[in-house]
């Protein structure tokens, strides 16, 4: 599906729920799309919510742009999962400071991940956890 189709797919389901067109409303349509198409392994249901984030992403929402960047691991543009974290991250958004721990990681900067995972801990975003526990346990290895 092109930019256009998804666009007028997107803005026409919004109207016929009745939904407000805000950055609110398209970071959980992204949401609601995310995990069935990481589920599924469905490359259409992918696209459907990174257009949905990325309309929140741009206009400066904090949660499509982690979610953003979550979607963008799933394809590993590592890149693109650093600048929306970052962005994210910025805000106080503790799922981008996971994002952003988990860019790290990939790119065994440990201390940095590491930092990153226990601001995104400190903020109460479980997911981080694993990640956390990733981190050390490869960081204790190393040190062995």
């Amino acid at each position: 599906m092109d930019k256009q189709a998804l666009e007028v797919f997107v803005k026409k389901a919004i109207r016929e729920q009745g939904l407000p067109d805000t950055p609110e409303t398209y970071y959980e349509l992204g949401a609601k799309f995310i995990v069935p198409a990481i589920q599924k392994s469905d490359a259409d249901l992918l696209t459907i919510a990174m257009y949905c984030y990325e309309v929140a992403a741009k206009a400066g929402h904090s949660g499509g742009q982690a979610g953003l960047a979550s979607a963008y691991s799933y394809k590993k543009d590592w890149e693109q999962v650093k600048y929306w974290a970052q962005k994210s991250a910025e805000q106080g958004n503790p799922q981008g400071m996971s994002g952003l721990g988990l860019y790290y990681m990939v790119k065994v900067e440990y201390d940095k991940a590491e930092k990153w995972l226990q601001k995104a801990l400190d903020a109460g975003c479980t997911e981080a956890a694993g990640f956390m526990q990733t981190v050390q346990t490869v960081k204790s290895m190393s040190q062995k």
